[in-house]
């Protein structure tokens, strides 16, 4: 019995034939492939998969090889960003995989790097939610089965208010404040850490 994943893993090395020259290359590409299949398909195995869900698989995997994930610039960081009802959550990433942070639940806040582009990659695990930042004019839907991106430029020290919207459009809808805090390297460091060690990250 094949599980979905492993079948459109399968799939996207046979049929995607992106050669790589280097040993670098090759880790991107299959870091790529393994954050499209994360993305794209259930994390856990089900006896069976009706037509239509496997469509929209396969549908979600052909767009993002069509529009693959850019890598970040030099000194740039990336946040993947998954909303789902009640509970949203975060990975930071920079341009060098050891400094990559896990996933992690999001509370009152969130710290990013001061002085660095952002790139925003909006997902959602359930249903339609919805993310605004209005401070630097963000305003997007986290739709599951998409990626919505969202680029910025540098940010300067500071803090920003932004609305998370569960179930957006419908008669459910909740919003939940949550302040992003641009901090310079040092006092990120040590935010990162205290964030560690509260138990809202998975482990490295």
């Amino acid at each position: 019995m094949f599980r979905s994943r492993e079948l459109i893993a399968w799939l996207i090395l046979a049929i995607g034939g992106l050669a790589a020259t280097s040993q670098s290359a090759r880790a991107d590409r299959d870091a790529d492939f393994l954050q499209i299949i994360k993305d794209c398909t259930p994390a856990t195995t089900v006896p069976f998969r009706s037509v239509a869900d496997i469509r929209k698989e396969v549908d979600c995997v052909g767009a993002a090889i069509k529009a693959p994930p850019q890598r970040n610039p030099a000194g740039g960081q990336r946040l993947n960003l998954t909303a789902a009802t009640g509970q949203w959550a975060y990975r930071r990433e920079t341009g060098s995989a050891a400094d990559n942070e896990p996933t992690c639940r999001i509370g009152a806040e969130v710290a990013l790097l001061a002085g660095q582009p952002l790139s925003i990659n909006l997902t959602a695990s359930d249903t339609i939610h919805r993310l605004a930042i209005p401070a630097l004019n963000v305003k997007a839907d986290a739709i599951p089965g998409r990626l919505a991106r969202i680029e910025l430029k540098a940010l300067p020290i500071g803090t920003h208010s932004a609305q998370m919207i569960d179930n957006a459009d419908t008669s459910k809808a909740q919003t939940r404040l949550v302040t992003l805090r641009v901090l310079p390297e040092a006092e990120h460091a040590l935010w990162h850490h205290a964030n560690l060690r509260s138990g809202a990250c998975a482990p490295r």
